[in-house]
């Protein structure tokens, strides 16, 4: 757990709760959308001091890199489809987006940290991820980014959305076969399609090397805030994503 800085709370800031497999991200945005204020933590670790009995305009919490299944809107049976899909249960949340409903796991710090907010968004990677990669209005298109040894696909292919998914992946070979063969089942010229990551920029410098002669140009994701891709460590992936979540829910 990093040291906790002094915060000094106004009304306007806005709070992102960013929680991952290994560690807890908070973020504190003003009404300026810069960052006020930042703690990673763990999951054992209680709500943030310097946070408690603060007041804020919004609170968002997202989780990222849990398992997850998609269904049909509306749909009753989607605690089933998850147990069929990843063989368990256990506390489940169910997000609706525009095409699709998400079932998604709850981490351990999920209940505590909801108690501790008025007002609580939750949403999740998958749910913030398909809406990004919808307005970039690409007909035929593949994004990617990893964390916690996974990768995660999106795909598009004349405009429709085809496919979000996870891969194990512990290096960039990995990455590429997973990626390569979401190119090749959905039937996309890789040498037409819009092809995005969001990655820091050492990362992505890895993944140009290994695609550059399969793939169409390897684009970056654009995330301005603090200066993201500049300032965190290229193996520091998921502290990347929550600037970037971050930048989608603000």
């Amino acid at each position: 757990m990093t040291e906790q800085a002094a915060y000094i709370n106004a009304v306007s800031d806005r709070l992102m709760v960013n929680l991952f497999k290994a560690k807890v991200v908070y973020q504190v945005y003003n009404k300026d959308n810069a960052l006020k204020w930042h703690l990673v933590s763990d999951h054992k670790s209680s709500y943030p001091v310097a946070l408690q009995n603060a007041i804020f305009s919004s609170s968002t919490l997202v989780c990222s890199g849990m398992p997850f299944t998609l269904g049909p809107l509306n749909d009753a049976e989607m605690g089933l489809h998850y147990s069929l899909n990843h063989g368990l249960t256990g506390d489940l949340e169910i997000q609706e987006s525009e095409l699709f409903a998400i079932a998604y796991s709850q981490p351990s710090a999920y209940a505590d940290i909801s108690k501790q907010l008025v007002g609580l968004q939750k949403t999740s990677d998958i749910h913030l991820s398909y809406m990004y990669t919808a307005q970039k209005s690409h007909r035929n298109s593949v994004y990617f980014y990893c964390q916690a040894n996974e990768i995660t696909v999106f795909a598009w292919k004349e405009g429709q959305f085809m496919l979000a998914n996870r891969y194990p992946s512990e290096n960039a070979e990995e990455t590429f076969y997973y990626v390569m063969l979401v190119i090749e089942q959905l039937e996309l010229n890789p040498n037409e399609i819009y092809f995005e990551c969001i990655s820091t920029k050492g990362m992505h410098e890895t993944y140009v090397s290994v695609f550059k002669n399969y793939v169409n140009t390897l684009h970056l994701a654009n995330v301005t805030n603090s200066g993201a891709h500049d300032t965190i460590d290229e193996n520091k992936e998921d502290e990347l994503l929550s600037y970037f979540y971050a930048q989608c829910v603000l």
